[in-house]
């Protein structure tokens, strides 16, 4: 007969019974004998009926149960969710099922159960009032791959004020992240009862070898029964837990893999801001692609490479990383977004993009791969030279001489195509500078911005820069030069006082010039950061020294 009712149980979970306005879910779907969980079912079914758990408690004691109930309004529409939460424990190892839950017509999914196998720790001999129970999972894996390690404190007494240490190993031989909040439930093991509060790690181990997990330490104040109502404290209890030692392997000599890429899973995920069918010579078009892999953190993806032809220029932001914490692992997020700019027209092949990642799982390597796509690019419909324009970007008067304007409209010819794309993009960043600072103003207002904090902000700034040009990183050196305007001069309000403050600098102009060159000439150039710093700092002093004679804190305005 027992035989007969799990049958009719598994067989439950691939019944579709379930219906939109029903649904039950647990809050674990590990469990152990003599441990408790909870159940929670919502509804909308507008009924006064209540669930019938009369499949529930054949394998299952309820312990105890609430209900709840919500209203909410969405467009002048009105409804209602009931909630049922039920704490249960498992009659037997023959408990493996959440039956379907019935309110009237509806029903609800079976939900499937699985009970775990813990390593309970030898503590629990010599206190049990307290213990601490510790299970890794995998307990042999590889080097800076995932480990879960789930620690449960079992209190058999009541306990006042209390701490609970975090595991440790030596030497930093790993990471150890927390996951999530804790849990805290009740569960009975050899006949008494226990409140216990779980809590979850994950553990990249950085070398092989054996890996050993320092014990966990609790210590805790017993609250003695004084009266029916009052409690007192009494004697402090202190345990801890045995170590753990993990077997780490080394990175396997069939990987193939640099750099080392071991996860649970790998996707690519690319998106496009615009149809593909439609793009223009010149034209900009962002592709975003996305590294998602489970049991990794986003510092240990690789960074995406796009083996692109020469008839398409890229220009890759700072790529963007995200770690989404889970009770079960780390899930590590990589994003990429790249500017492309087809410079001829025809059809171009953008290469497959791939990543190659060890799969803990299966022990094997894999490759997850974004395939070939062409786009079809159309050429412009006239090219216009304008040898006289007049800068685009040309709203202030000046008494300086003359010079070749950083911002100007561009005169193109055919031989000059790469020249024009240059000075095209040098536009571009300082008109992105304009808007920049003139959007500081508008959202600062008329308030005033404490000195001393501008100051500490600006020599941070300047920290950053310098590093910056000491690398030679001329991306991160256009960033942080953004930045720094943004802070130095929160008041100007017009792109024409940025293009004049820089053509005020005839050293600093050319320099700004050798930046643009290095980043947008179709053959990259190695560019050297010393001297724009040396530059910068004069140009910086300069302004400075102006200021103080002038007695301002701030440059009011850059008609200089």
């Amino acid at each position: 007969m027992k035989i007969l009712g799990n049958i009719f149980l598994l067989f439950m979970i691939h019944l579709n019974l379930a219906f939109a306005n029903v649904q039950s879910y647990t809050d674990r779907s590990t469990i152990s004998m003599n441990e408790s969980f909870q159940l929670m079912i919502e509804s909308d079914v507008q009924t006064q009926k209540t669930p019938d758990f009369s499949q529930l408690e054949r394998y299952f004691d309820i312990i105890s149960r609430s209900q709840s109930q919500s209203f909410t309004s969405i467009n002048g529409q009105f409804s209602r969710k009931t909630t049922w939460t039920l704490t249960l424990m498992a009659k037997s190892k023959q408990s493996t099922v959440i039956p379907s839950i019935t309110i009237g017509n509806e029903s609800s999914k079976a939900i499937p159960l699985s009970f775990n196998k813990t390593r309970i720790s030898q503590n629990k001999q010599n206190n049990s009032n307290v213990f601490i129970e510790i299970k890794p999972t995998p307990k042999s894996s590889y080097v800076q791959a995932q480990i879960i390690l789930n620690v449960k404190l079992y209190l058999g007494v009541n306990i006042g004020t209390a701490s609970l240490s975090n595991p440790t190993v030596k030497n930093d031989d790993a990471v150890i992240e927390k996951l999530g909040e804790d849990k805290r439930y009740q569960a009975k093991y050899q006949g008494k009862d226990y409140i216990i509060y779980e809590r979850n790690y994950a553990v990249f181990p950085q070398i092989s070898g054996q890996l050993t997990i320092d014990p966990i330490q609790f210590e805790g104040e017993v609250n003695e029964r004084r009266s029916l109502f009052s409690f007192r404290s009494g004697n402090v209890i202190r345990t801890r837990s045995d170590p753990i030692v993990l077997n780490i392997k080394p990175i396997p000599a069939t990987a193939n893999s640099d750099p080392w890429v071991p996860a649970k899973a790998l996707t690519l995920v690319e998106n496009w801001e615009k149809s593909l069918s439609n793009i223009k010579v010149g034209e900009s078009i962002t592709r975003t692609i996305q590294v998602i892999a489970e049991g990794l953190t986003a510092a240990q993806l690789p960074e995406i490479k796009q083996n692109l032809p020469k008839t398409i220029k890229q220009y890759p932001d700072q790529p963007v990383l995200q770690n989404k914490k889970k009770n079960n692992g780390i899930v590590g997020v990589r994003q990429e977004k790249i500017a492309l700019i087809p410079n001829a027209s025809g059809e171009i092949l953008l290469p497959s993009v791939s990543v190659n990642w060890w799969n803990t799982e299966t022990d094997q390597l894999e490759t997850a791969m974004l395939p070939a796509k062409t786009i079809s690019v159309q050429a412009l419909a006239k090219v216009i030279q304008q040898p006289n324009s007049s800068p685009v970007i040309s709203s202030v008067p000046t008494p300086l001489k003359q010079k070749t304007p950083l911002i100007q409209t561009v005169e193109v010819a055919e031989a000059g195509f790469w020249k024009w794309m240059a000075l095209f993009f040098g536009v571009g960043w300082l008109v992105t500078i304009g808007f920049m600072v003139w959007r500081h103003f508008n959202s600062a207002g008329s308030k005033e911005t404490n000195f001393d904090t501008k100051i500490m902000k600006l020599s941070q700034i300047e920290k950053q820069l310098k590093i910056h040009c000491r690398n030679n990183q001329a991306k991160n050196t256009k960033q942080t030069l953004f930045d720094w305007l943004n802070a130095k001069f929160p008041k100007v309000s017009t792109k024409g006082d940025v293009n004049q403050l820089f053509l005020s600098d005839e050293v600093f102009y050319g320099e700004i010039e050798k930046l643009n060159q290095s980043l947008y000439r179709e053959t990259q150039q190695n560019w050297e950061g010393q001297n724009f710093w040396q530059t910068f700092k004069q140009f910086r002093d300069r302004h400075n020294n102006k200021n103080e004679k002038s007695g301002k804190k701030d440059l009011e305005s850059l008609y200089l």
